[in-house]
Protein backbone atom coordinates (compact mmCIF):
# COMPACT_ATOMS: atom_id res chain seq x y z
CA UNK A 1 0.00 0.00 0.00
CA UNK A 2 1.24 3.48 -0.82
CA UNK A 3 0.03 6.77 0.65
CA UNK A 4 -1.02 8.74 -2.41
CA UNK A 5 -2.04 12.18 -1.15
CA UNK A 6 -2.41 14.46 1.82
CA UNK A 7 -4.79 17.38 2.22
CA UNK A 8 -3.55 20.28 4.34
CA UNK A 9 -5.74 23.20 5.29
CA UNK A 10 -4.10 26.60 4.97
CA UNK A 11 -5.29 30.12 5.69
CA UNK A 12 -3.71 31.55 2.55
CA UNK A 13 -3.85 29.26 -0.48
CA UNK A 14 -1.54 31.39 -2.62
CA UNK A 15 1.12 31.57 0.11
CA UNK A 16 0.84 27.79 0.67
CA UNK A 17 1.31 27.04 -3.03
CA UNK A 18 4.25 29.43 -3.20
CA UNK A 19 5.92 27.88 -0.15
CA UNK A 20 5.73 24.28 -1.37
CA UNK A 21 6.78 25.14 -4.92
CA UNK A 22 9.67 27.38 -3.81
CA UNK A 23 11.16 25.20 -1.07
CA UNK A 24 10.12 21.61 -1.81
CA UNK A 25 9.91 21.49 -5.63
CA UNK A 26 6.17 20.79 -5.83
CA UNK A 27 4.37 21.89 -8.97
CA UNK A 28 0.80 23.19 -9.00
CA UNK A 29 -0.98 20.58 -11.15
CA UNK A 30 -4.35 22.34 -11.16
CA UNK A 31 -6.56 24.63 -9.15
CA UNK A 32 -10.19 23.60 -9.58
CA UNK A 33 -11.55 26.48 -7.51
CA UNK A 34 -10.61 29.41 -5.31
CA UNK A 35 -10.19 27.27 -2.19
CA UNK A 36 -8.34 24.23 -3.56
CA UNK A 37 -4.99 23.52 -5.19
CA UNK A 38 -3.50 20.18 -6.19
CA UNK A 39 0.29 20.01 -6.18
CA UNK A 40 2.54 17.17 -7.27
CA UNK A 41 5.99 16.26 -6.05
CA UNK A 42 8.79 14.92 -8.20
CA UNK A 43 8.21 11.49 -6.66
CA UNK A 44 4.52 11.47 -7.67
CA UNK A 45 3.16 12.39 -4.24
CA UNK A 46 0.06 14.60 -4.39
CA UNK A 47 -0.30 17.43 -1.88
CA UNK A 48 -3.70 19.06 -1.77
CA UNK A 49 -4.00 22.48 -0.16
CA UNK A 50 -7.41 23.77 0.79
CA UNK A 51 -9.03 26.57 2.69
CA UNK A 52 -11.97 25.90 4.96
CA UNK A 53 -14.57 28.34 3.65
CA UNK A 54 -16.90 28.01 6.63
CA UNK A 55 -14.21 28.60 9.29
CA UNK A 56 -14.84 31.48 11.66
CA UNK A 57 -11.71 30.96 13.79
CA UNK A 58 -8.06 30.91 12.72
CA UNK A 59 -6.68 27.58 11.57
CA UNK A 60 -4.77 25.63 14.24
CA UNK A 61 -3.08 22.25 14.00
CA UNK A 62 -2.95 19.98 17.05
CA UNK A 63 0.23 20.07 19.12
CA UNK A 64 2.87 17.75 17.70
CA UNK A 65 1.23 17.50 14.27
CA UNK A 66 3.81 17.90 11.52
CA UNK A 67 4.77 16.75 8.06
CA UNK A 68 8.25 15.55 7.16
CA UNK A 69 10.47 15.95 4.12
CA UNK A 70 13.18 13.30 3.89
CA UNK A 71 16.39 14.40 2.18
CA UNK A 72 19.24 12.23 0.87
CA UNK A 73 22.16 13.98 2.59
CA UNK A 74 22.93 16.32 5.49
CA UNK A 75 24.05 18.89 2.89
CA UNK A 76 20.53 18.93 1.42
CA UNK A 77 19.07 19.47 4.90
CA UNK A 78 21.50 22.36 5.46
CA UNK A 79 20.66 23.88 2.05
CA UNK A 80 16.92 23.90 2.80
CA UNK A 81 17.58 25.23 6.30
CA UNK A 82 19.61 28.14 4.91
CA UNK A 83 16.96 29.01 2.32
CA UNK A 84 14.18 28.93 4.92
CA UNK A 85 16.28 30.94 7.39
CA UNK A 86 17.03 33.60 4.78
CA UNK A 87 13.30 33.87 4.07
CA UNK A 88 12.55 34.35 7.78
CA UNK A 89 10.84 31.00 8.43
CA UNK A 90 13.41 29.73 10.95
CA UNK A 91 13.94 30.78 14.53
CA UNK A 92 17.09 29.84 16.42
CA UNK A 93 16.92 26.05 15.94
CA UNK A 94 19.68 24.78 13.64
CA UNK A 95 19.86 21.30 12.11
CA UNK A 96 20.99 18.68 14.63
CA UNK A 97 20.59 15.04 15.56
CA UNK A 98 16.87 14.20 15.89
CA UNK A 99 15.65 10.65 16.52
CA UNK A 100 18.72 9.01 14.91
CA UNK A 101 18.59 11.38 11.95
CA UNK A 102 19.91 14.84 11.09
CA UNK A 103 17.38 17.60 10.66
CA UNK A 104 15.33 20.46 11.99
CA UNK A 105 11.76 21.57 12.63
CA UNK A 106 10.20 24.84 11.53
CA UNK A 107 6.74 26.34 11.88
CA UNK A 108 5.50 27.85 8.62
CA UNK A 109 2.32 29.17 7.02
CA UNK A 110 0.78 30.39 10.24
CA UNK A 111 1.21 27.24 12.32
CA UNK A 112 2.10 24.19 10.22
CA UNK A 113 5.12 22.40 11.66
CA UNK A 114 7.48 20.80 9.15
CA UNK A 115 10.45 18.50 9.70
CA UNK A 116 13.32 18.35 7.23
CA UNK A 117 15.73 15.49 7.86
CA UNK A 118 17.94 12.78 6.42
CA UNK A 119 18.78 9.36 7.84
CA UNK A 120 22.53 9.98 7.68
CA UNK A 121 24.21 11.53 10.69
Amino acid sequence: MRLNHLNLCVDDLEAGCQFFTDYFAFQVAFQPGPGLAVLTGDDGFVLVLSTARSRTTPLTYPGGFHIGFLQSTPAEVDRIYERLAQAGFIGSQKPREIHRSYGFYATVLGGLMIEVSCNQL
